[in-house]
């Protein structure tokens, strides 16, 4: 519970602030991350494969993500909350919540539920609720460099209601079964604002869209403002 200040990652790896594996044959165990705020994360490190997470939740049920307000300083990697199964092996990851977070990146993950990649863990990190959440990228778009919000990854049954997401290539994606994306809000979006790939019997629904279009001829931006189905 709490706390705020600045932690630099200088090595070229990946870190994660709070990092929770439960192995195999363990006890459950209880993951709440709340009110932390005023905290950054910066890397100085630039080249791929380094950056931040605040969490990283490997085979723990019932994760509690909440009411926290992170800055990134990363110009590499970055996955703010990724919540997954270690492996097809190891205990599950079902009913994370995150929720009334604020995180502000330059490029990456906002929230992941399920592995990024297809694999044998995938489908073991199910029914999450991400919702209130509040994920800002504030640079402008970058050549290459394509932004996702909240992303449902070979997961089932999750829901992501009520968050905004601005400056993303991606704000909403859905590689999952059974997921919904329902009465969010995306602004200043620049690619698939609701982007679904792969998934089966997903719903997007009243998400009010903010477009970044780039005229062909001009090369003029132009808003587009929205609502899906």
């Amino acid at each position: 519970n709490g706390g705020r200040g600045t932690v630099t990652n200088t090595t070229a790896a990946s870190r994660s602030f709070v990092r929770v594996t439960r192995a195999s044959g363990s006890s459950p165990v209880v993951v709440t991350i709340r009110d932390i705020r005023g905290l950054t994360l910066i890397s100085n490190v630039a080249t791929g494969g380094t950056g931040w997470r605040l969490y990283s939740g490997f085979s723990v049920d019932d994760s509690v993500i909440e009411r926290n307000h992170v800055t990134f300083d990363v110009a590499q990697d970055v996955t703010a909350i990724q919540v997954r199964a270690a492996s097809d092996v190891s205990p599950t990851a079902h009913r994370a919540v995150v929720r009334y977070n604020v995180f502000r990146m330059l490029r990456g993950y906002g929230v992941v539920i399920g592995p990024i990649a297809t694999g044998t863990n995938s489908h073991r990190a199910n029914n999450a609720e991400v919702y209130g959440n509040t994920i800002i990228w504030e640079t402008a778009p970058l050549p290459g460099v394509t932004p996702h919000g909240i992303a449902f990854s070979y997961a089932t049954g999750c829901r992501a209601y009520g968050n905004t997401v601005i400056g993303a290539y991606a704000p909403f994606l859905n590689r999952g079964i059974d997921c919904s994306f329902v009465g969010n809000k995306a602004d200043k979006a620049y690619g698939r604002c609701c982007y679904s790939k792969g998934s089966t019997n997903g719903l997007f629904a009243q998400n009010v869209l903010g477009v970044i279009a780039v005229d062909n001829t001009t090369g003029a931006l132009s808003a587009v403002v929205g609502e899906d189905a």
